[in-house]
């Protein structure tokens, strides 16, 4: 005997059919508006028979999800395609409860209705903010079917968070970004629990990844802030600097820079910036500021060729930089005239020596006593055998060589006694050359 519930599920059937290709929409919507009706009505008087129950649930998801496709959005609210499109996940997800016993082949087509339902829904928020596709994504999830299916969809809202996330980052909005990455762990947390299959998994580790590297970006900025605010605090409304108050700054920048070391280098570089511009300007800890200093652009080279050469903290660590490589040029120049006015004082008489025979003597003389007096440090390096009376141009060539033996580019820099002593007979070397030019 033909159970009521089966009747009614014939009549709804019957107008089903009815939609065949070519049919008017207006037509087709009639015929799925009173195959819905006579579904609901099979639905009703099933009673205890699962056959009927999972079947008529199954028909009332098809005709919902058909009437859903066939309204067309230009004039019909968003809210009644809404209400279609849910109420066929709600009776797909229905069916598949009342129909657990049934053939592997129908639960299948049971879930790829399911699945073909959400992603309708999800290309109909296409335009919709996010965080309204996220709200409505989320309840939608748990009436989806399959569990890979549903891992699929909490990977879909995951992405969705995470985007509003990075969003809130590039716009240094990071406690709204540290709320939404922490709203990202519930859908990956149930994304593995659904998943089976090790692809799924792994998309789900490179959910957890991403979120774990976004999150220590987002609190190195906050550590950034509390940091920049806190220096600002103890630097203008602090009468007496409050060097706990530094100490705990430093912390601050040192901890931006833990958070993201191998993950965001701009901000590092600026984490780095900011010690150095305390150790700079408060502590007076020249070397410790350096080291942060150059850190800070060692990491800034890195960006290139992005756009950083005009930012404050680039500004500072640049300038203060060349501050300490011109102090240090300075210090190596008092250092070296030091030295040279100690040398000076040393050999004061054999350099009136050298003079006075430059004067005195002949240029081939003066070659000879040079050799023997200063012989160069490199044994090859000789004056070698000279003409009784040698014309300009050997005389030339003479000094060309002497010249070489004795600039003081090939002395040794820690030999800075013979260093002298190489300038100060090139010079005079190089006065009586210029005499045969």
């Amino acid at each position: 005997m033909v159970s009521i519930s089966k009747t009614w599920r014939e009549q709804g059937n019957a107008f089903l059919k009815k939609n065949v290709e070519g049919t008017a929409p207006v037509i087709c919507r009639q015929n799925l508006e009173k195959s819905l009706q006579y579904y609901y009505k099979a639905e009703n008087t099933a009673g205890d028979n699962m056959e009927d129950r999972c079947s008529a649930k199954k028909n009332s998801g098809i005709a919902s999800l058909k009437l859903a496709r066939i309204l067309d959005p230009r004039k019909e609210k968003a809210n009644l395609i809404d209400f279609y499109f849910k109420q066929a996940l709600e009776k797909f997800s229905e069916a598949w409860e009342y129909g657990r016993g049934k053939s592997n082949e129908w639960l299948m087509g049971i879930q790829t209705l399911s699945l073909e339902c959400f992603i309708n829904m999800e290309d109909r928020m296409a335009d919709d903010k996010v965080e309204d596709k996220v709200r409505q994504l989320e309840s939608l999830t748990l009436l989806v079917l399959g569990k890979e299916n549903k891992a699929s969809a909490f990977s879909t809202i995951t992405l969705l968070v995470f985007e509003l996330a990075l969003t809130n980052l590039a716009a240094k909005n990071f406690k709204v970004a540290l709320s939404h990455l922490k709203d990202c762990y519930y859908p990956v947390s149930e994304g593995l629990r659904y998943s089976d299959s090790e692809e799924m998994k792994r998309t789900f580790e490179l959910h957890q990844e991403d979120i774990y590297i976004q999150t220590c970006v987002a609190e190195s900025m906050q550590a950034l802030d509390i940091g920049d605010n806190m220096f600002q605090a103890a630097m203008t409304e602090e009468e007496v600097l409050n060097m706990d108050m530094i100490y705990d700054v430093l912390d601050w920048y040192r901890q931006a820079i833990t958070l993201t070391r191998d993950k965001d280098v701009l901000l590092e570089a600026i984490a780095h910036c900011r010690l150095g511009k305390i150790y700079q300007k408060v502590l007076k800890l020249d070397d410790r500021a350096r080291v942060y200093y150059a850190k800070c652009i060692e990491l800034a080279n890195t960006l290139i060729p992005r756009t950083i050469h005009q930012e404050e903290w680039y500004c500072l660590a640049t300038e203060a930089l060349s501050h300490y490589q011109q102090e240090d040029l300075r210090k190596e120049e008092e250092a070296k005239k030091g030295q040279r006015e100690e040398i000076l004082k040393e050999k004061k008489e054999e350099l009136d020596e050298l003079k006075k025979n430059f004067k005195d003597m002949g240029k081939v003389e003066f070659l000879i006593f040079i050799y023997k007096k200063y012989p160069p440090k490199n044994k090859k390096h000789v004056l070698g055998k000279v003409s009784d009376q040698p014309e300009s141009p050997e005389i030339k060539k003479l000094y060309q060589k002497a010249v070489i033996h004795f600039h003081p580019d090939k002395v040794p820099s820690e030999d800075k006694v013979w260093k002298f002593m190489s300038e100060e007979i090139v010079k005079l070397l190089t006065s009586h050359y210029e005499y045969f030019k």
